[in-house]
């Protein structure tokens, strides 16, 4: 009866491990709980990315001769790039940094989730695997 015993306790163990981690996933996935920082790129931004020392402009406020200024500099007389230009090149942000954060630690959680949820179902199959009796039958050839 041991074996029994401890097949239903692994079996109770593992579908609690599965039936949290499925709440877990879908309470973030349906927006009701918040994915927890698992990566933090803030400190990565502050060390890769310069902020300008100027305050931002306007084009209405300068006319546009900034821009027009940073051209000229970056472009020599005959219209090819003058790579001893001085000017930095302005920096474009094609998505913004804590949106991709966001994906990151989802699918890292997700992916942790799964994890859990895969040994929640490799426990809970042990167990019935001990709960279940064993028969052995025998054919005899006398």
């Amino acid at each position: 009866m041991t074996e029994k015993n401890i097949g239903y306790t692994l079996l109770v163990l593992g579908i609690t491990a599965m039936t949290f981690a499925l709440i877990a996933i879908i309470s973030v996935i349906m927006g009701k709980a918040a994915v927890p920082t698992i990566i933090n790129l803030q400190s990565q931004k502050t060390a890769t990315m310069h902020e300008p020392t100027q305050p931002k402009q306007t084009l209405d406020q300068n006319n546009g001769t900034d821009q027009l200024n940073q051209l000229t500099n970056l472009l020599g007389k005959n219209g090819r790039p003058n790579l001893g230009a001085t000017s930095p090149i302005p920096q474009m942000q094609f998505f913004d940094p804590t949106m991709f954060e966001g994906i990151l630690n989802t699918t890292v959680y997700y992916l942790v989730m799964q994890f859990v949820l895969g040994f929640g179902y490799k426990i809970a199959y042990l167990g019935t695997q001990l709960i279940r009796p064993i028969k052995v039958i025998q054919k005899s050839n006398v």
